[in-house]
């Protein structure tokens, strides 16, 4: 494919344990689902096996997520991060000036809610995806492991996998009866470390579980080639002394039993709700097992003997079930994503062959006669003219970035002197040399800024280096941003005022009465102000500002503008208030301090 680096088509499996990834008949990613973030920075540190052994020995910094959790994505940020910095392992090594244009296959569980599709689409969108289509598990994995899922036969799936297990009767490319149980390998894994506290009084921790359910795990108590014990060390759950404790597959077999009988049982739900004809072709041709939990020593025998029909474990169970092109060759009617590839080198072919005609049929007129030349040379001299305007505007455009820096320095400068100035014509009739006006300001840049979380918060680049102190307030000039409540050298951690228990003390403009205002926990630039007085007017479109009866933030700060009002217990009112700042767009901040905080505190203190 001649223009194949402006497009790159990835199939990926989005597991609950472990995310696989496809690219052009090549598996190019198959790391667990796990990723290290960086709690000051709120940046990923590690993904995939890097994060894995960090898994348990974090330190305060650092904290270890799985993004998903029963097959369905648990934290979208982490979950965008993850895909993300898989995206940038399967580039590294690729140098080119075009960022390619990515279209994705997803795999979800079957049995994922419209929500549950919405957060898997949304978070491949977010982390590079142009064009982001989903399909089931268990279709996933039938084709992976090469059956014809388009014939008018009936083909059964039972994959295990971390979260969830998907077990599916699939025809004529669809799926005729399905169920989705949210009992699979971590489920084991939990069932493990369970036993090990009640048989053995031992604590475990989770790799060390998975690493005995891959060592020894078993569906059987008498296998062909039995399994040596397994000696697990650990702490004792009472005298927190180091102890071994030999475990057998026997032992993990009985362990596992009652999680096994649910499967049984979901996949005899399955088999009575398909028809009679699909389930001679499920007779003959048996059941097949994928995903990581089909890898139980004796599994397809144990449901062999239960079910009565024969189980098959695909060659590569935990690896093989999902094959991107496999399922983009087959003639299903499925979505977009499985049409053929060769669509976008037939569209850039015309377009090419398009602009190659043209340029002839140019040519050939400018050389057919005097009157097209001059034409065709003052059409050539306009469009140059307007190449020049434009470019103008556009370097004059780039040229902005240094403009506003230098203006953001200015617009510091002024409020240090302002406070100054504030500060002087209140004690004009002193005697006392003024040495520091109340307040001063530290100018910041947002590095990091929530705003979609019941508690959101903020990341500046200033740190204690910079004389920042936790209980200094953040402000811009449209408003309250929040509270500092943690430093490191470098940077400064903020309660932002979107937060559920966060306000401030504001008032009405004209009137002076004063109230908390707080954020409504929907709309960032909503917020209501309470407890004032039914008698005090409040008209729409009165300003808002703050009370500066705090000592953290100055009085006067423009807050926002009154749209309703209405009475509350009586004797107050409620006022929504649409903020001026737009906490979505923040960039530039000033951190402020007041120099005569602690001087209040003090007396507040011995006036107690």
């Amino acid at each position: 494919m001649a223009f194949s680096f402006l497009q790159q088509e990835l199939a990926i499996d989005l597991g609950t344990a472990n995310t696989v990834i496809f690219m052009n008949d090549k598996k190019v990613i198959d790391e667990p689902s796990i990723v290290a973030i960086d709690k000051l920075t709120g940046k990923c540190a590690a993904v995939g096996t890097k994060a894995k052994a960090m898994q348990g020995k974090e330190n305060q910094n650092i904290k270890t997520i799985r993004p998903l959790k029963d097959g369905v994505i648990a934290d979208f940020d982490a979950s965008e991060q993850m895909i993300r910095e898989f995206i940038k392992m399967i580039n590294n090594n690729k140098r080119s000036i075009f960022s390619p244009s990515l279209r994705m296959v997803v795999c979800i569980p079957s049995g994922s809610t419209e929500v549950e599709k919405r957060a898997v689409r949304d978070a491949a969108e977010h982390s590079g995806g142009r064009d982001v289509q989903m399909i089931f598990e268990p279709m996933a994995a039938a084709l992976g492991i090469g059956l014809d899922v388009t014939a008018p036969m009936g083909n059964m799936i039972v994959d295990i996998g971390g979260g969830t297990t998907e077990i599916a009767v699939i025809s004529l490319g669809g799926i005729v009866a399905d169920e989705s149980i949210k009992t699979a390998g971590d489920v084991f894994t939990n069932e493990i470390q369970q036993y090990m506290r009640q048989q053995y009084n031992i604590r475990i921790g989770e790799p060390t579980a998975e690493q005995i359910k891959i060592r020894i795990g078993a569906a059987i108590s008498e296998l062909d080639e039995p399994l040596e014990p397994f000696v697990v060390k650990g702490p004792n759950l009472m005298t927190v002394h180091p102890v071994e404790a030999p475990v057998t597959y026997q032992e993990i077999a009985h362990c596992l039993d009652k999680s096994l009988v649910k499967i049984e049982s979901s996949i005899l739900t399955v088999l009575e709700k398909t028809p009679p004809e699909l389930y001679s072709d499920i007779v003959r041709k048996g059941i097949f097992l994928t995903g990581g939990g089909a890898l139980l020593r004796g599994l397809d025998v144990r449901l062999t003997k239960k079910i009565n029909i024969p189980f098959h474990v695909a060659e590569d169970p935990l690896r093989g079930p999902r094959h991107p092109h496999r399922a983009e060759e087959s003639e299903l009617s499925l979505p977009d994503a499985m049409k053929s590839r060769y669509g976008l080198l037939s569209t850039l072919t015309a377009i090419v062959l398009f602009i190659l005609l043209e340029t002839l049929s140019i040519v050939l007129v400018v050389r057919g006669g005097v009157v097209q030349r001059f034409k065709v040379l003052g059409a050539v001299r306009s469009v140059e003219s307007w190449c020049w305007q434009h470019t103008g505007r556009i370097g004059s455009y780039f040229s902005l970035r240094p403009e506003n820096e230098r203006l953001a320095a200015e617009n510091l400068q002024l409020r240090q002197q302002l406070a100054r100035y504030a500060t002087a014509a209140a004690e004009l009739d002193s005697v006392v040399q003024i040495v520091e006006p109340e307040y001063t300001y530290l100018g910041a840049k947002v590095i990091r800024n929530t705003v979609d979380r019941q508690h959101n918060y903020l990341i500046l680049d200033r740190g204690r280096k910079e004389g920042v102190e936790p209980g200094m307030g953040v402000i811009t000039s449209q408003g309250v941003v929040g509270i500092v409540d943690a430093v490191s050298n470098h940077y400064a951690h903020v309660i932002s005022l979107l937060g559920t228990g966060q306000t401030v003390s504001a008032k009405l403009a004209g009137s002076g009465s004063f109230g908390p205002m707080a954020w409504t926990g929907r709309n960032p630039r909503e917020a209501l102000l309470r407890e004032i007085p039914v008698h005090v007017e409040a008209a729409p479109g009165d300003t808002v500002l703050s009370s500066g009866y705090s000592t953290i933030y100055p009085p006067d700060i423009p807050l926002g503008v009154i749209v309703s009002s209405k009475v509350s217990q009586g004797a107050s009112q409620d006022i929504t208030v649409t903020l001026f700042e737009d906490f979505r767009s923040l960039n530039s901040v000033y951190i402020v301090k007041n120099n005569r905080r602690e001087e209040l505190e003090e007396l507040h203190e011995q006036a107690q």
